[in-house]
């Protein structure tokens, strides 16, 4: 087991203020979508962003340690609920402002970009501790990957949601 840290600072804060401060926001924003698609759109965030976590920060590769050492911590757990709200937010601000599907590429870049921007905040705090050789732009790649995934399932949702629409169905 690597430590890193064993105070309470800013790893610790940086996790605690995005969580409460996303989840805050969340619940602040006017409503866009039904309960069942804003909850499906958090877990999916939740989930993609687990799962490319523990996909490259465990072996056999082990790229980065999160927080204070290489073994789990309480708010190793807390820190997987960070990434939901930004899944949510993701696609909020495309249907907000209903872009043509032409600018994909571009709102995803922005997206990106910001994704780097606070994982960067995460590393200078300790919250990332890069292993093997592993940069911070080797991440960029990663969060293309995920925004696309979450694309498709809010562009599924729609279709499903215009289907149902046509057919009379409730949905």
């Amino acid at each position: 087991m690597k430590v890193y840290d064993n105070a309470f600072n800013g790893n610790e804060w940086f996790t605690l203020i995005i969580f409460v401060g996303a989840y805050a926001f969340l619940f602040v924003l006017p409503r866009r979508f039904s309960l069942q698609d804003t909850f499906l759109y958090v877990l999916t965030g939740m989930f993609i962003g687990n799962f490319y976590d523990h996909t490259i920060s465990i072996g056999p590769w082990n790229f980065y340690d999160v927080n204070d050492n290489s073994s789990f911590e309480f708010i190793d757990f807390i820190s997987y609920f960070m990434y939901g709200p930004f899944a949510y937010y993701f696609v909020y601000f495309w249907d907000k402002w209903n872009a043509s599907p032409k600018h994909i590429p571009l709102y995803i870049l922005c997206w990106s970009l910001f994704s780097m921007l606070l994982e960067y905040i995460g590393h200078l705090l300790g919250v990332y501790h890069y292993l093997r050789g592993y940069r911070i732009f080797y991440s960029f790649s990663v969060y293309p990957t995920m925004q696309g995934l979450i694309f498709l399932l809010y562009y599924f949702l729609m279709h499903e949601k215009k289907k149902n629409m046509k057919s009379g169905s409730i949905g």
